[in-house]
């Protein structure tokens, strides 16, 4: 009509005493080529927007229904995929695709959301990406992940490489983005700060081995006509109190070994000066200068020389 087109509606019957009516509607199968399609699509508009399409659950006075989507079961082939994408906006934007737990009530937890791909016994398993989207005159997409604050604690965020009892660990690796015109992204890692008590620490180590432990390395980028990163190691300002502590020490060795060696060096120069070792103690405004001592060790055959 020139008004409204007709709508059209399946209901099925209540019951106060019972479940109430179930609706189901099905495409026929097939038992020598493809099973019928369903399809269900909200209309479109020459004029207005689309129409919406809304797929939910009724509300129950002890649980809430579930809404599942899955994709049908291949015998000889591939499982069936789902896809959920946003709709393209041909001037403008595209549209939002949001995945999230509704807010808890007054008594209980919020739900949980997850993301994970299946097992498999032969071959690889499924891998997950998250990537934002590239832009030809704009900024990427940006990506944050970020748990939530608590009254009692703040939500933890971990990063796990899978183990292997065959072969080895999965890795991990986060790397900022590389530029061809300017600076390369920066990467940083940072403990929490507390207003109320100490700051969180930071740690960075590596894995223990039935062989040998991993390593850990801090190496500055390299530069092509300037110079090279620069790598700074300094301990956290006492603002009405001492500063922190810096140690560099190596571990003691196990019942057969040696302790590992400890080397401060600067680097060769093919032309100009190489660089220099500075070890200084701080000066004092109403004390005593910092001591410098330099020892070696004691030995069972000999003292270190």
């Amino acid at each position: 009509g020139d008004a409204a087109g007709g709508s059209f509606s399946v209901i099925g019957s209540a019951s106060s005493s019972d479940s109430g009516g179930s609706m189901s509607l099905v495409a026929g199968d097939s038992s020598a080529i493809d099973g019928g399609a369903a399809s269900f699509n909200a209309g479109s508009s020459s004029g207005g927007d689309g129409g919406d399409l809304s797929l939910s659950s009724g509300s129950g006075a002890v649980s809430g229904g579930s809404v599942e989507l899955i994709g049908g079961e291949g015998s000889s082939s591939l499982g069936g995929e789902i896809t959920i994408t946003s709709g393209r906006g041909v001037d403008t934007s595209s549209g939002l695709v949001s995945l999230s737990s509704e807010d808890a009530g007054t008594s209980g937890v919020s739900g949980s959301l997850s993301l994970s791909t299946g097992t498999a016994t032969v071959g690889d398993s499924g891998s997950v990406t998250l990537a934002s989207g590239s832009s030809a005159s704009g900024t990427g997409g940006s990506m944050v992940l970020s748990v939530g604050s608590g009254d009692a604690a703040g939500g933890s965020f971990s990063v796990i490489g899978s183990a292997s009892s065959s072969d080895s660990g999965g890795s991990m690796s986060l790397v900022a983005g590389d530029s061809s015109a300017i600076d390369g992204g920066a990467a940083s890692f940072n403990a929490g700060s507390s207003s109320g008590g100490d700051g969180g620490d930071l740690s960075l180590s590596s894995g223990s081995g039935a062989v040998s432990g991993g390593s850990v390395e801090l190496i500055g980028g390299e530069g092509s006509s300037s110079l090279g990163g620069e790598i700074t190691i300094t301990s956290g300002r006492g603002v009405d109190t001492s500063s922190g502590l810096v140690s560099l020490s190596s571990e003691d060795a196990g019942t057969s070994g040696v302790s590992g060696s400890l080397s401060l060096s600067t680097g060769t120069a093919t032309v100009g000066d190489s660089g220099s070792v500075t070890l200084a103690s701080g000066s004092s405004a109403s004390g005593t200068g910092g001591s410098m001592v330099l020892s070696v060790g004691s030995g069972d055959a000999a003292g270190g020389s």
